[in-house]
């Protein structure tokens, strides 16, 4: 069975965005991985709570608000030290969703830092408010990234 590519259906909001740090791969995975302290940092992220399910997997409880969307749901996440994440919910709110990072190594001092999202709402009218606002959201998700890894690794 052929699996169902989110980026082709018209149903789905897509959207990445790349960025160039300063920085290898391992410490910016390391700072992604660590989804117990995005509220610290991360827009929209009001509470977190995760549990590990194995060495490179965990499932996570979490509460976002963006304006005057709040959504509580849980999802899966597969760690690829130090290449990628891949995040999944199946939570009743979406039809898709499915959040990447990836690190590309690019040579000793820099990293290019990817993020895409796809995500399905079963409500068209969900859709609507999350098209609208998704673009800023990822933009404004690895801004705030990259100002934690300033923070935490240094200029």
């Amino acid at each position: 069975m052929v699996a169902h590519d989110p980026t082709t259906d018209p149903d789905f909001v897509h959207y990445s965005v790349d960025r160039v740090l300063p920085y290898a791969s391992a410490p910016l995975f390391a700072i992604a991985a660590d989804v117990a302290r995005y509220p610290e940092f991360l827009p929209g992220w009001v509470a977190v709570r995760t549990r590990a399910v194995g060495t490179d997997d965990y499932e996570t409880d979490q509460l976002l608000a963006f304006g005057p969307i709040r959504e509580r749901f849980d999802s899966k996440t597969h760690l690829e030290p130090p290449h990628r994440i891949r995040v999944v919910s199946t939570s009743r709110t979406f039809k898709h969703f499915e959040v990447n990072w990836r690190f590309d190594q690019l040579d000793d001092a820099t990293c290019r830092v990817h993020l895409d999202s796809h995500v399905g709402f079963k409500s068209r009218y969900v859709k609507k408010a999350v098209s609208l606002i998704l673009p800023r959201t990822v933009d404004d998700v690895l801004k705030a990234f990259e100002q934690r890894a300033h923070a935490l690794i240094g200029k």
